[in-house]
């Protein structure tokens, strides 16, 4: 999914659980950055059909000079 940031996070609420004060704190202190991405692990151990676990939030992927990390 390619989204905005908030979206995002409303979809980090539904899938992690997040309580208000947790999506709150979030979007004070860790706010976007320019093509930050969030991606999810499937953990089958974590119930009968697996749960989506977080691997990484808001990670940058690049280099400021346009370059892959």
């Amino acid at each position: 999914i390619i989204s905005h940031f908030r979206t995002i996070l409303a979809l980090r609420v539904v899938i992690e659980g997040l309580s208000p004060e947790e999506f709150l704190k979030i979007n004070d202190e860790n706010g976007p950055i320019n093509c930050g991405v969030t991606s999810y692990t499937k953990v089958p151990a974590r119930g009968k059909t697996g749960r989506l676990v977080l691997e990484c939030y808001n990670k940058k992927f690049y280099d400021d000079n346009g370059g892959e990390r």
